[in-house]
């Protein structure tokens, strides 16, 4: 049985498989993007919790990039059906490959989403959603 792989390595494995140049520093790299002539790696690929963050820095569509390496938007995600946030109210909220949205539990719950991790910040940023928060988090601040 074949280990299950995040999207993060799924991604990566895809890029050297394209023969892509890839500059690995934790849970950031750069590659060479597989949809335009890429002389230096231009491609940003970003582990976050539950997925990954894909850009292109010469704006190549991400799914292009994607279709380029044999893959598709369910791949950005560690569970390919999607990915859960759990709020401290008691919600949840459930997102999936294609942006369709649900919430479940105390669907009346207000909470922002990792409101409780601020307390001790210094700076604190204020995004428009779960994935924006995790990649501020992904960044190292709060």
């Amino acid at each position: 049985m074949a280990t299950p792989t995040n999207a993060y390595t799924r991604l990566l494995d895809a890029l050297r498989a394209a023969d892509s140049d890839i500059i690995e520093h934790g849970d950031k790299a750069k590659a060479q993007c597989p949809a335009h002539a890429d002389g230096r790696p231009s491609l940003s690929v970003t582990r976050i919790e539950g997925s990954v963050l894909l850009y292109c820095h010469a704006r190549c569509d991400t799914a292009d990039v994607l279709s380029k390496l044999g893959l598709d938007t369910r791949d950005l995600y560690d569970n390919r059906r999607g990915l859960s946030h759990a709020y401290v109210d008691g919600r949840v909220t459930h997102r999936s490959h294609d942006k369709k949205f649900r919430q479940s539990g105390n669907t009346n719950g207000s909470s922002l989403f990792r409101a409780d991790r601020i307390a001790n910040a210094d700076t604190v940023y204020v995004v428009e959603g779960e994935k924006d928060v995790l990649a501020v988090e992904a960044a190292g601040a709060a």
